[in-house]
């Protein structure tokens, strides 16, 4: 866990967690409701999730990205409802540490049996596990963190062999070769290693050196004799170019981080190479990976927390008549297809079409504030919407009853036409 915690510092990997979690978590949540569904069904389960979208998405998000599971408390609370009547509602969904939380599984089905925190119990009522990435009954998921780690662990010690060699080629080295032997300096014969030490000392200080002329004299003559020189001075200095490597290697590994987290690296990383269009493909596949995530989360949602609110309040049968949706995150191609749509509505035919939407899913889905109504009131909204067409020779629709076609719209029926003799 503390490892974990260290790799989210890494500025590469908190990139692509903030952009994989940040997106998934934006996705809207709406309320799907069955014919059959109880009456008060769709309020109750509104009331208990929809305001907990930002906070609960956030935590699980973060938990499966991280360490692949995610644990929460369920904490109810009994509520009357408008007409008086008690309801067992979802306060609050509580996430919990992962350090303090063990997962109960049971022992002959291997089954999810609730959370163990030290001496506390929580059964399968009041826990929900959010999770990823499961191998058979091995409820800890797998997380994305885990894909990461090994190029995060190169990638440390890439750059730190790159901060050595900074500090290398931040100086340099001063180099004396000497002769063995002795040489006579101010009338005392002199270890010639004690001259290069005192030399060493002047030149780290950026000094300035002064050299006897009997050593160069010594000098010339062991040059003469031995073809080399006897005392030399060098300025040894690393070669900058190498750290080019150091750079390219930093580079491919931030790449695998990336890869690692789900993204291809095109589409968020500096580009070099390809297209536009080409990282927007790239794109496309890391959005189809949080449509997957984000479907697994809401059908964990569904099963754990909407219809045991629905089979407590309503009885077994009503498990299923209503269901949390998480919309889809957004591309372009979703933006052309609602483009195409409403022109179809916009269009001759797009009247018919106007009674299969469900306008109660839209206006949450746009989390425009809305005050209950009767399914009464709701129907009156098409004609309302017809209320402006014209006949064919100008004069206005007053009566549906009398227009065979308008009446079946407003009836919410969708009339064939046989022929139209006038268009």
């Amino acid at each position: 866990f503390r490892k974990i915690r260290e790799m989210r510092k890494h500025p590469t990997i908190k990139l692509a967690r903030m952009l994989s979690v940040s997106a998934m978590a934006a996705a809207g949540w709406s309320i799907i409701v069955e014919d059959d569904a109880p009456e008060g069904a769709k309020k109750l389960i509104n009331d208990s999730l929809l305001d907990k979208q930002h906070q609960f998405m956030s935590s699980a998000l973060r938990g499966c990205f991280d360490f692949g599971w995610q644990p929460y408390e369920k904490v109810l609370s009994f509520n009357l409802d408008e007409k008086g009547q008690g309801q067992i509602q979802l306060r609050k969904l509580k996430p919990l540490l992962q350090d303090q939380t063990i997962i109960v599984v049971e022992t002959k089905t291997g089954e999810f049996a609730g959370f163990k925190q030290f001496d506390t119990y929580l059964s399968v009522a009041n826990s929900l596990l959010i999770n990823q990435d499961v191998e058979g009954t091995y409820w800890y998921g797998e997380g994305t963190m885990q894909a990461i780690q090994l190029p995060y662990d190169r990638w440390l010690v890439t750059d730190a062999s790159n901060t050595r060699y900074d500090h290398k080629i931040s100086g340099a080295h001063w180099v004396i070769y000497y002769p063995t032997g002795f040489t006579l300096m101010d009338g005392v014969s002199t270890d010639n290693h004690t001259i290069a030490n005192s030399l060493l000392k002047v030149l780290e200080g950026s000094g300035s050196i002064c050299i006897p002329s009997n050593i160069q004299q010594t000098t010339n003559d062991l040059n003469n004799i031995a073809g080399q020189e006897a005392w030399k001075i060098d300025l040894m200095t690393a070669d900058a170019s190498a750290q080019a490597g150091f750079g390219a290697r930093l580079s491919y590994l931030d790449s695998l981080m990336v890869r690692g987290a789900e993204f291809p690296e095109r589409s968020i990383l500096e580009g070099q190479y390809g297209t536009k269009a080409e990282a927007g493909e790239h794109a496309d596949f890391a959005v189809a990976r949080m449509d997957w995530r984000n479907n697994n989360i809401e059908h964990q949602l569904n099963e754990s927390v909407v219809n045991q609110l629905l089979i407590i309040n309503y009885g077994q049968k009503a498990a299923g008549t209503v269901k949390l949706k998480i919309a889809e995150i957004a591309s372009d191609k979703k933006d052309l297809i609602r483009q195409l749509y409403l022109q179809y509505i916009g269009g001759a035919g797009g009247s018919a079409e106007l009674t299969n939407v469900d306008w109660q899913a839209i206006r949450d889905q746009l989390e425009v504030p809305t005050v209950e109504k009767t399914d009464a009131h709701n129907s009156n909204l098409l004609p309302n919407m017809l209320a402006n067409l014209q006949q064919p020779d100008g004069s206005p629709i007053s009566n549906y009853d009398s227009d065979p076609l308008v009446g079946k719209l407003a009836n919410g029926s969708n009339p064939k036409v046989e022929k139209v003799e006038n268009e």
